[in-house]
């Protein structure tokens, strides 16, 4: 079974709000580049959820405003 690291699940959760707020970017119309943004904040609510008690100093913070499209990570 496999097992994460902290910092393994943190990059993971990061790379893919990236990858769903540069799909937002590129979407077709507001409604697609809503549903992305949406799913850029799930990751951020997963990763929050499990890592709870363990969350790093700057690491909520940075991760939610990937989410807001502020930062590159």
């Amino acid at each position: 079974m496999k097992s994460w690291t902290y910092a393994e699940l943190t990059k993971k959760a990061e790379k893919q709000i990236l990858r769903l707020m540069k799909t937002a970017a590129e979407a077709k119309d507001s409604d697609e580049e809503k549903l992305y943004r949406e799913w850029a904040y799930g990751v951020f609510l997963g990763w929050s959820d499990l890592t709870f008690g363990w969350i790093q100093d700057g690491d909520l913070e940075r991760l939610e405003n990937l989410t807001k499209g502020e930062g590159e990570g």
